[in-house]
């Protein structure tokens, strides 16, 4: 038997919280206690809010956001999850110091609700769902990089492969010892060339995974991911065609969690075209390399990718 999972939502916007009532209510074995104000409002009831429930839902208010977040793990560690909405555009730097700082997940406001839905039941019951022996204490995540291109043939999978290979960290009279274990990602799954410059056949698990909307856990990283010899680890795109728009955001979301508890690196090739799934990777970046040339087109489609 399951037991309820409990929820708390801090919003000083009746919207948002009509919004989040909705989508709790669709979910069976979920109570929500709802605080009006903001996480700075209530800063001396978050820390036993966070450690006494599965969820926090807050809305964000600024950069001082960041800084308290970091506070709350700093008291409770990794007990209790966090959703923060915005209603307001971040910047991507803003969104990877949230992330740092110990946010689960970041939404923008108005969002649809099955979206909304998804992420609740991601984050206060699937997450939650584990074996009552299982501690997970303080296990460092690793850090995502993605490496986005401005056009085609630009070389950014070269770029990407090379930075996976260094991130390694080589050493020893023939280099074969390393200091960090990298995984390499290839998301262009129409146009992906990982697999090719690596000598290395694609792999069908994309394809699968999209063909049978499966939420990817550690079981698929080790029947899909390829071993080089050089050391890295490498999911390569497949072979067969398939649209980019074929994964949901929720697939990616796991896919890097899987991937983040594994490796201390996790190099992400990204395709040129963008997918609704493209804001999951967004958020789980520590850092995103954009490939360019100084073409007027290249500076123009740069432009357009950051806005």
């Amino acid at each position: 038997m399951i037991n309820n999972k409990s929820l708390v939502l801090i919003a000083d916007d009746g919207e948002m919280t009509q919004a989040v009532s909705e989508a709790v209510g669709t979910l069976p074995d979920l109570t929500l206690e709802t605080h009006e104000g903001t996480l700075t409002s209530v800063n001396g009831s978050a820390v036993q809010m966070l450690s006494q429930n599965d969820l926090v839902i807050f809305r964000l208010t600024g950069e001082q956001d960041s800084a308290l977040v970091r506070h709350l793990r700093g008291q409770v560690g990794q007990a209790g999850r966090l959703l923060a909405l915005s209603d307001r555009d971040i910047s991507l730097s803003e969104a990877r110091e949230l992330r740092k700082s110990g946010v689960d997940e970041i939404l923008p406001f108005p969002v649809g609700q099955v979206e909304l839905t998804e992420q609740i039941e991601r984050l206060a019951i699937t997450n939650s769902m584990l074996p009552a022996i299982y501690k997970p204490g303080r296990q460092r995540l690793g850090h995502v990089i993605a490496v986005c291109p401005a056009r085609g043939g630009i070389g950014a999978s070269t770029l990407a492969i090379n930075l996976a290979d260094q991130l390694q960290g080589h050493s020893g009279v023939f280099q074969k010892s390393r200091a960090n274990r990298v995984a390499l990602v290839d998301l262009d799954v129409q146009f992906g060339t990982v697999a090719t410059s690596l000598d290395l056949k694609p792999s069908p698990g994309l394809f699968k995974l999209a063909q049978e909307q499966k939420i990817p856990d550690q079981t698929f990283l080790r029947q899909c991911m390829q071993s080089h010899d050089c050391g890295l680890d490498v999911l390569a795109a497949p072979e067969e065609f398939m649209p980019p728009d074929a994964f949901s955001r929720e697939q990616i979301c796991a896919l890097i969690t899987a991937l983040r508890r594994d490796y201390d690196y996790i190099v992400i090739d990204l395709p040129r075209s963008l997918s609704e799934w493209f804001g999951a990777i967004v958020s789980a970046c520590d850092r995103m390399l954009m490939v360019t040339d100084s073409s007027v087109p290249s500076i123009r489609q740069s432009c357009r990718l950051i806005d």
